[in-house]
């Protein structure tokens, strides 16, 4: 009978040899994970909205802050009462933050729409305000800045609205709005859009919660912003603006 011999491409490993191999591929597993650790980024991570509870003690509610809550229109914030001159009256579908011995209508507010959940906020601000305007006077306009109100960043980068958050504005075309020759004339244009929705310098905007798309918020501050009542005094009452579930729907 004849010998077999041994195949050639299967000679022993030397048991020295085999050791090595192992010991290398050791070496080389953990060369990756540090390469790639080195190169992988650190994921950031939003802040939360300004929520007394959730924020730095510096964005914590002084002893004037109180919290303003609406069941019906599904709506919480917090303002500066200054030691009761200032208080929030629920009116229809607006509440009202204004001093005490002044009307309601005299201060800031904020107004609740209803909307299709299925429709974009700027689809809802088009149906529900602008029909019978032309486009070519008055457009809604989405904003993309996330930082304090309409991305001011007087706050810094410490506190960003949240990613949910969709703001909008009604305005006068840029390149109209440009043209014109002085602030009378520029006045004179937003006169032609809806009132009071419409930017006209100061704070004028709409906000959707995308995890509340049943409605949406306009807010009319102007130049005069009321206070949160936070150690941090430029946090303002519409920056800590939450949104619930409505009691009334």
């Amino acid at each position: 009978m004849a010998t077999k011999r041994p195949n050639p491409l299967q000679k022993p490993v030397h048991p020295y040899t085999a050791l090595a191999v192992v010991g290398g591929v050791v070496v080389l597993a953990i060369l990756a994970i540090i390469v790639t650790s080195l190169n992988s980024k650190p994921t950031a991570t939003r802040p939360s909205a300004i929520n007394p509870t959730t924020t730095q003690s510096i964005n914590a509610p002084a002893k004037t802050s109180t919290t303003f809550t609406s069941p019906d229109l599904g709506i919480s914030f917090d303002y500066d009462t200054l030691g009761g001159t200032y208080t929030a009256k629920e009116i229809g579908n607006r509440v009202y933050i204004y001093q005490t011995n002044l009307q309601p209508d005299s201060g800031n507010f904020v107004e609740v729409f209803k909307k299709d959940p299925s429709q974009s906020l700027k689809d809802a601000i088009e149906q529900q305000l602008l029909k019978g305007y032309s486009p070519d006077d008055c457009i809604a306009t989405l904003r993309t800045e996330t930082i304090g109100w309409l991305g001011n960043g007087y706050l810094g980068d410490s506190i960003i609205a949240p990613g949910s958050y969709i703001y909008a504005q009604i305005r006068v075309p840029q390149a109209k709005f440009d043209a014109a020759s002085g602030p009378g004339d520029k006045q004179a244009l937003g006169e032609k859009c809806p009132q009071p929705y419409t930017y006209a310098g100061g704070v004028y905007y709409f906000l959707e919660e995308t995890h509340h798309p049943d409605k949406f918020l306009f807010f009319s501050i102007g130049e005069s912003l009321a206070s949160a009542g936070y150690r941090n005094s430029n946090i303002t009452w519409n920056d800590t603006i939450r949104f619930l579930n409505s009691t009334n729907q």
